[in-house]
């Protein structure tokens, strides 16, 4: 291992912050000793991460060209890595040339866009005024497919930014769920409490793993390639557990994936895969989750499908699930073009398929906005009152829980 000089070790933390007070050169020196300590830390991950051989670089000209711009010297960094023992020089630059020319994104003139035909900053004020306007132009030219693509990437990197913070408590403060969340509250209240307020350690659950794993596999066949995200409990929506222990294996999905490769679903392309959103549901309360998939559904419309690995058990509080779906696809912004006309669908794969279908209009919409907006003026309330039902049987909580406890002494199924 190395021996750093005295003078090269580091305090990271020791560095002083920027005040009010400072002159522009005080404020350069601590940006450049912030610059400094930033390529150590990175120095640090790379060296313990290497497990061959690690490469290190630098460039001899750095940042806008300004008037007398000088080249930058090498760091101290690499002036102490190239005179460590065992360490190849492939190129060093003594005297670097002239600064290379520097390519600049300028903004477009007022001339015709090559794309739109027409001036930027018009495309974009028709863009405004018709949201559908980008799409139609892509259908004019035959490039509807990678238009839609496009569409697709921007959207899930808007819905992958981290949330903002939340503004501080009161009245006028927002209130935040998962679709899984909600479907849990309209289940049972004092379930969600225990599952997202006042968390309690759950046990393993081999139904929400093999509702995972078929939600995997199909959103691998239907891309046609292995998703980058990794796998964990938020990466689908996957409701509350079923019942394990006395049911058959077709019963427990274990030919689920199967039985939906011979489906109807599992021969048409979606037009969507594991969409996510981030639904307002009125401006107090926001609800997040993920479709599994959106396929095509008569000429203009679309049907939004969530695959289930088990069995319809006709429990009401799964439908919120459908509920929050629909308002996403037709909430602004979610598409250019709104699905016209829109169906839901629950898809079983536990016992072969079993498909539950409702066909939504304007109200059904407005039904499931009541209901969505009942079940958050709960949650905001702190409404945790037990609702007992057949879920008790395989709730996690249930020995917390008198009303739960007696409804399955009762055997109240």
């Amino acid at each position: 291992p190395a021996v750093v000089p005295d003078d090269l070790r580091l305090d990271l933390d020791a560095r002083p912050a920027i005040g009010p007070d400072m002159d522009i050169k005080e404020r350069q020196a601590v940006l450049r000793a912030a610059h400094e300590d930033q390529e150590w830390r990175l120095a640090y991950v790379a060296v313990t991460r290497a497990q061959q051989h690690l490469l290190l670089s630098g460039a001899s000209w750095y940042g806008n060209p300004e008037p007398n711009m000088r080249p930058v010297k090498p760091s101290a960094l690499l002036e102490l890595v190239r005179g460590l023992d065992d360490v190849s020089t492939i190129v060093w630059v003594d005297d670097p040339e002239d600064r290379p020319p520097v390519v600049r994104a300028s903004v477009p003139g007022p001339g015709p866009d090559p794309h739109f035909g027409m001036p930027w900053d018009a495309a974009m004020r028709a863009t405004i005024a018709d949201p559908a306007w980008p799409r139609t132009l892509a259908e004019s030219l035959g490039v509807t497919g990678p238009y839609d693509e496009a569409v697709d990437e921007f959207q899930t990197m808007l819905f992958s930014l981290p949330e903002p913070e939340a503004p501080a408590d009161g009245p006028d403060s927002i209130t935040r769920t998962s679709v899984t969340g909600l479907v849990t509250y309209a289940t049972c209240p004092k379930r969600f409490f225990w599952s997202e307020v006042d968390r309690l350690p759950r046990r393993p659950s081999k139904a929400a793993r093999r509702g995972t794993e078929l939600h995997r596999k199909i959103e691998i066949h239907n891309r046609g390639n292995i998703p980058l995200d990794d796998v964990d409990d938020v990466a689908y929506d996957v409701p509350a557990d079923s019942p394990e222990e006395t049911e058959t294996p077709a019963a427990r999905g274990a030919n689920s994936f199967e039985v939906f490769k011979t489906s109807r679903f599992g021969t048409i392309l979606p037009v969507h895969v594991e969409m996510p959103f981030d639904l307002r549901v009125r401006e107090d309360v926001w609800v997040r989750g993920r479709i599994d998939a959106i396929y095509p559904h008569l000429e203009d419309g679309w049907e939004v499908v969530d695959f289930k690995s088990g069995r319809n058990r006709n429990d009401s509080a799964a439908a919120v699930q459908l509920q929050a779906y629909a308002l996403a696809v037709t909430a602004p912004g979610f598409s250019s073009t709104p699905p016209d006309p829109l169906r839901v669908t629950f898809a079983y794969f536990g016992e072969g398929l079993d498909e539950v279908s409702e066909d939504v209009n304007e109200a059904w919409l407005e039904a499931a906005q009541h209901r969505l907006s009942e079940l958050f003026d709960g949650i905001r309330r702190e409404q945790w009152t037990p609702t007992p039902s057949p879920a008790c049987h395989h709730c996690d909580f249930q020995r917390f829980c008198e009303p739960g406890k007696e409804w399955v002494a009762s055997d109240g199924s």
